[in-house]
């Protein structure tokens, strides 16, 4: 890792990792790509894109690359549990990209959040505040009802 002052927050992928979540959760944040590896590190996060489409678990993937720097990658990943997280990290292009052999990635900075689970439905606004009852997505069509997948 290079120039800390910069980005503080910036851990490497595998060092300092909190606690991952037994049941349903999501990680986002922020990869930034050494300047002269931003092209290259955006043609894996298409084949992880790709790939996640399929996977068991994976309820949404999305690596977005920021307009105002170009080095930095944007991602926002749900999980089914830790199973399918751990299952995602075990590919080998994600393994390949952990390890950064290639020097892609200048640091990264991420957290583990749990998603606000939907309102019931005919649940007034403001009842239920505090349960953690408001706003999700919506199913994808043969899941099960009411399972949100975070997939658009």
């Amino acid at each position: 890792m290079e120039d800390n002052t910069t980005y503080p927050e910036f851990i490497s992928f595998t060092a300092g990792i909190p606690p991952i979540p037994e049941d349903e959760f999501c990680v986002h944040g922020i990869i930034y790509a050494n300047p002269t590896k931003s092209d290259a590190l955006e043609k894996i996060y298409a084949e992880t894109t790709r790939l996640a489409a399929t996977e068991p678990g994976m309820l949404h993937y999305s690596v977005a690359r920021d307009p105002d720097n170009r080095d930095a990658f944007h991602f926002y990943e749900r999980y089914a549990g830790r199973a399918a997280f751990e299952a995602h990290n075990g590919q080998p292009i994600i393994v390949r990209l952990l390890n950064d052999e290639e020097k892609l990635v200048r640091g990264v900075r991420f957290k583990f959040v749990r998603a606000i689970r939907a309102a019931e439905v005919g649940m007034a606004a403001g009842e239920g505040e505090g349960e953690g009852n408001s706003g999700e997505g919506v199913s994808r069509e043969g899941e099960g009802e009411g399972e949100d997948t975070g997939r658009t």
